[in-house]
């Protein structure tokens, strides 16, 4: 989120991190590659407790391992038949 104030600055907020909460009570199946990021940049915030950070830490270990081998695909291309052929010897 943005904001002005009256002497022309603009002030930006991270509001990922009120989806937090909810991310130790979903199960790891739920959480995607967004959520992760909101982690990363809580564990670098240096006003955190050790024990959250090192919770923190461990959930996120969990999401990249769970996200290691996944590839995003956004526009996924149409092959009709007969413009790609793969000859297997």
């Amino acid at each position: 989120m943005a904001t002005g104030t009256r002497d022309s600055r603009i002030i930006l907020w991270d509001l990922r991190v009120h989806d937090l909460p909810a991310l130790f009570t979903s199960p790891l199946a739920q959480i995607n590659p967004g959520q992760a990021a909101a982690i990363t940049s809580l564990v670098e915030e240096k006003d955190i407790s050790a024990a959250l950070r090192n919770t923190l830490q461990i959930l996120l270990a969990l999401i990249q391992h769970r996200f290691q081998y996944n590839i995003e695909i956004e526009d996924a291309p149409v092959i009709r038949k007969g413009e790609f052929d793969i000859i297997i010897d």
